[in-house]
């Protein structure tokens, strides 16, 4: 920020992490600390209300004015109390191919449908099928993967059970993909260059989405409600490995 000096530095699946700013002695200000900082995506509706409050960070846990230290020393002390998972195995660049389809995927049933009202999905599908497959083979570089590839989307609702898919362009961030949705699929009256999803490695095999800012086709993505931050509980997915066969008709 221009304005005030400070450093807004983020995490991954487009989270806000803090504040940055230095005083007049030199020393680190941080602040505006969230209290999932040490947590995954989506840890308070997965942990629930109780446990989520055991494991996250406290409300006073903000305002930390830090003296320099060697870097060796901050890099020791990180891997000792934050260790890689290695459940989390490789990341989605290593293990999605260039030329290799994929399909992960939920289906959410009555019952957890009806312990989350809030929630729109009834059914997601993530996917590179034959006509993604095609495109980055004509215009993409592997040697950049996954810049420039292109994937799918389809989901039904518990209004709707006629699936909707939408296109979406990603490039690599990190261990993060960011992926832009596209009118490839459809047409829009509207600017769609701002709706954006992640996607990044999860436990297990899994692959973890992120939608913060309404980006997906569970609503008209032009519409008033698709505006701001996503409002309803689709802000998380935990998705499980498929059968190309559940993704591509």
């Amino acid at each position: 920020d221009p304005q005030s000096s400070e450093l807004h530095c983020g995490m991954e699946c487009d989270r806000t992490m803090a504040l940055l700013n230095v005083d007049e002695k030199g020393r680190l200000i941080v602040s505006g600390v969230h209290r999932n900082l040490y947590l995954d995506a989506g840890a308070e509706d997965e942990l629930g209300e109780k446990e989520y409050a055991k494991q996250a960070l406290g409300t006073e846990d903000d305002g930390f004015r830090l003296d320099r230290m060697p870097t060796q020393t901050c890099k020791a002390e990180f891997a000792r109390i934050d260790p890689v998972d290695p459940a989390l195995g490789a990341p989605l660049r290593e293990r999605l191919k260039p030329d290799q389809p994929f399909c992960y995927g939920r289906d959410y049933d009555a019952a957890h449908l009806d312990s989350h009202p809030d929630q729109l999905t009834h059914t997601i599908r993530v996917f590179r099928g034959p006509i993604e497959l095609a495109s980055f083979a004509k215009g993409g570089d592997p040697a950049s993967w996954p810049s420039g590839a292109d994937i799918a989307v389809s989901v039904t609702t518990r209004r709707n059970a006629t699936e909707v898919t939408q296109s979406y362009s990603c490039d690599g961030e990190a261990d993060q993909w960011r992926c832009v949705a596209s009118g490839k699929t459809s047409d829009f009256s509207c600017d769609i260059a701002a709706k954006e999803i992640y996607l990044r490695r999860g436990a297990n095999g899994t692959m973890m989405l992120a939608n913060p800012n309404s980006s997906l086709p569970i609503i008209d993505l032009c519409s008033k409600t698709a505006e701001g931050e996503t409002a309803s509980d689709d802000k998380v997915y935990r998705l499980e490995p498929m059968p190309q066969s559940a993704c591509t008709p």
